[in-house]
């Protein structure tokens, strides 16, 4: 008997598709396990560092907190405030200081006597450590907006070792060519020209803003017309073209001014008390040269980048022939000091003021813009945060005592005035407006 064979039945055909199948699937499923486990633990990561910055912020909080207390009168007797702060020290580096007076400030975070570090309620397991407090800062750095707010700056100002001091010597720097500042700068516009803003900011270009800078020197005894008169203002135009200024009459800086701002050899020093206000509001006078025009204006070449800043100027109240006068120093018994006043024109700006002696030696603002570092933690993720703070007697405050007005009236523009005189048999005017 002949057997029959069916060469059509392939049965390893099959068994070999089927080993295949299994085993893509077996890669799909380990993939996409591989890929949610991914996206768990990414998950986890980011409620972790959003959880150990927000423990960072509390800090930050506290920080607040400890700073109110500590100016107070409560905190003026408390002997453990003078290290929390960091008072009469710009190096202050001590983690816990602060630990000691978090419970007379009324702080959120409780202290831990056994890691140093700082609870975030009573719950969980968020802390912060590190928290450093320094009243005393080398600088004072802020952004301005080019909506027409200004910052009003105190200055108040220390030496290192915490003794009152008297700035003859301020610097500012503004456009910040960092990644995180204002970006790398186009270059300004040649000649004093303000143009209109669409020249100035033109598309694909970035050309610093001009910056208005004031001062008031505020004496301790006054009158509207003597503290009207002893104010000084002056245009800050970034310019492609040379330094020049009207009635600017320059002195030579200390060579420790140029090392704070990060340049190096001898740089000019503009003296605020060149441009002085008259009657005429068209016409300037210089009180050096005797010379006369439209605005106080000083063009200033931003096309050399210091210390991270494209711009910069050295602004002084030394008299030209005697060289002696300094800014009226802060006296909080009185209330006579100086102020510096500063705006935007055409784009925002990140700025950065220093102040420094009449040797060049660098003064420190006392208590003006606090500076805090504290590291937040949360399981194994730390987050550390540095922050500026603006305490109550600076801009943003309403109180009646320390509020620092910006101006009574200010416009951009034209000033419509429409006024109506009628007489009344009655005695009252009603219709005066």
């Amino acid at each position: 008997m002949m057997e029959k064979r069916f060469l059509d039945e392939r049965g390893q055909t099959a068994i070999l598709s089927v080993i295949f199948f299994t085993i893509l699937m077996m890669i799909l499923t380990v993939s996409f396990m591989k890929i949610v486990a991914a996206e768990q633990t990414q998950t986890t990561n980011n409620e972790l560092e959003a959880s150990a910055m927000a423990s960072a912020e509390s800090g930050i909080e506290d920080a607040k907190r400890v700073i109110t207390y500590c100016t107070s009168t409560a905190g003026a007797s408390d002997p453990g405030c003078a290290a929390a702060i960091g008072s009469g020290n710009p190096s202050n580096t001590s983690c816990t200081a602060v630990n000691s007076v978090l419970s007379a400030a009324g702080a959120v975070g409780t202290a831990n006597t056994t890691n140093s570090q700082i609870q975030v309620g009573t719950t969980g397991n968020q802390y912060y450590s590190c928290l450093i407090i320094n009243m005393l800062t080398a600088d004072y750095t802020g952004t301005l907006t080019a909506d027409g707010q200004s910052q009003i700056i105190p200055l108040d100002l220390v030496k290192a070792d915490g003794s009152p001091a008297t700035a003859a010597y301020i610097a500012i720097q503004w456009h910040s060519n960092q990644v995180d500042g204002d970006g790398a700068a186009t270059t300004p516009l040649a000649n004093s020209d303000l143009p209109s803003v669409g020249i100035w900011t033109a598309a694909g270009t970035n050309r610093p803003a001009v910056l208005r800078a004031e001062v008031a020197q505020v004496p301790s005894s006054y009158t509207i017309d003597t503290l009207t008169g002893a104010a000084r203002a002056v245009t800050l135009r970034p310019s492609s073209s040379p330094d020049n200024a009207f009635g600017a009459s320059s002195l030579t800086a200390p060579a420790g001014v140029g090392t704070g701002i990060g340049l190096s050899g001898s740089l000019p020093a503009y003296s605020i008390d060149s441009w002085t206000p008259g009657i005429n509001p068209n016409s300037m006078t210089n009180t050096v040269t005797g010379a006369t025009t439209a605005t106080p204006l000083l063009q200033k070449n931003c096309s050399t980048a210091a210390g991270g800043y494209q711009c910069y100027v050295i602004l002084t109240n030394k008299d030209v022939s005697t060289d002696t006068k300094t800014f009226v120093p802060m006296d909080t018994t009185t209330g006579s000091g100086s102020y510096l006043r500063l705006q935007a024109i055409y784009r925002p700006a990140h700025y950065r003021i220093t102040a420094y002696d009449a040797s060049g030696n660098q003064l420190y603002f006392n208590g003006v813009e606090p500076s805090v570092d504290v590291t937040g933690r949360t399981s194994d993720s730390y987050k550390r945060l540095k922050a500026r703070l603006v305490p109550a007697n600076n801009n943003g405050n309403t109180s009646a005592d320390s509020w620092f007005p910006e101006y009574a009236v200010d416009t951009g523009g034209q000033v419509c005035k429409d006024l109506k005189v009628t007489s009344s048999t009655s005695g009252i005017d009603n219709d005066c407006y």
